[in-house]
């Protein structure tokens, strides 16, 4: 039995040896792992063959990122991701982008929690891959080449850093939510574009009470801005009517009602006037009011979806 002097030294050098932390997840290296003189110790040769990965990737630099993170372990499932291929799964998450023979889909990462998250997941996906990460939701908005390259490797490569993916649920309702508001965009587009040509005509017509203006040129104006009001009446401020019919129905009042109310009233009105020739019509009032009602609309939509 060897002596107590001989002994120390040995469990000392065991004690440190089981200390060293691995280089790429940094959890404790095991004894007989160390490799003596070795700059870096890796605690199984996964661990060895993702930090070589990283390294020959670039992406050296995460790990000088991650040294100002809160020392959150990287979570690896090994999970092969074969459902991810599946054709039922691709129908249900993923789509194709137009003219281009590229998919997009949106996964949920766990693990995700700061902006070397960001660097890492958007550099890590692999070349012919697009990657933009949320940082607030956590999710990754991925284009890539089915020919090239299936959804499970790119699954695959995200979860060896340590960001497990899963299908990110309600991606029909946000496609939904982009169409929403494309087409409040367009609404404001347009209901713009007439509201800047009923007040020129406008203008003209308030001239008349400083100038002699023909009966014609007169009655003409008014015919116009009536044309030009009434797909913004129609078509612009359906919003608002739709909305007005819909409290009725329901029984349930809200500011949708008073603002069709309104609309629909100056509107019959300045038409009846057009018609018979006199009186004032309102036309200029009715199709800024939709802008500016629309525009504040998109705002509200686009603060509400930010907080």
């Amino acid at each position: 039995m060897p002596p107590e002097a001989d002994i120390l030294p040995a469990l000392r050098q065991s004690q440190a040896a089981v200390a060293v932390a691995c280089s790429h997840c940094g959890l404790p290296v095991p004894k007989g792992l160390c490799e003596e003189g070795a700059t870096e110790q890796f605690c199984c040769s996964g661990c060895r063959v993702v930090r070589a990965a990283i390294v020959a990737g670039g992406l050296g630099r995460y790990y000088e990122l991650r040294e100002a993170d809160t020392g959150r372990q990287a979570r690896v499932t090994g999970k092969s991701y074969a459902e991810f291929d599946d054709p039922a799964f691709v129908a249900a998450y993923c789509r194709a982008v137009p003219g281009t023979g590229l998919c997009a889909t949106d996964l949920y990462l766990e693990g995700v929690h700061c902006p070397s998250c960001v660097w890492l997941v958007e550099r890590a996906v692999g070349e012919g891959v697009t990657a933009r990460l949320d940082l607030g939701r956590a999710s990754v908005a991925l284009q890539w080449d089915p020919a090239r390259v299936p959804l499970s490797e790119i699954a695959r490569s995200l979860d060896t850093i340590g960001y497990p993916a899963h299908p990110l649920r309600g991606g029909g309702v946000r496609e939904l939510r982009r169409g929403e508001e494309r087409a409040l965009l367009a609404r404001i587009g347009v209901a713009g574009a007439i509201a800047i040509n009923v007040m020129l005509l406008a203008l003209a017509l308030y001239s008349d009470a400083f100038s002699d203006m023909d009966a014609e040129f007169r009655a003409l104006f008014r015919w116009v801005s009536l044309a030009l009001t009434i797909p913004s009446y129609f078509w612009c401020g359906a919003v608002f009517l739709r909305g007005g019919l819909a409290s009725l129905r329901s029984r349930t009042l809200h500011m949708d009602l008073p603002i069709a109310i309104g609309l629909t009233a100056g509107f019959v009105w300045g038409a009846l006037n057009t018609v018979r020739g006199r009186g004032e019509i309102f036309f200029d009032s009715i199709a800024v009011l939709i802008f500016l009602l629309l525009l504040g609309r998109w705002i509200q939509m686009r603060q509400r979806r930010a907080a």
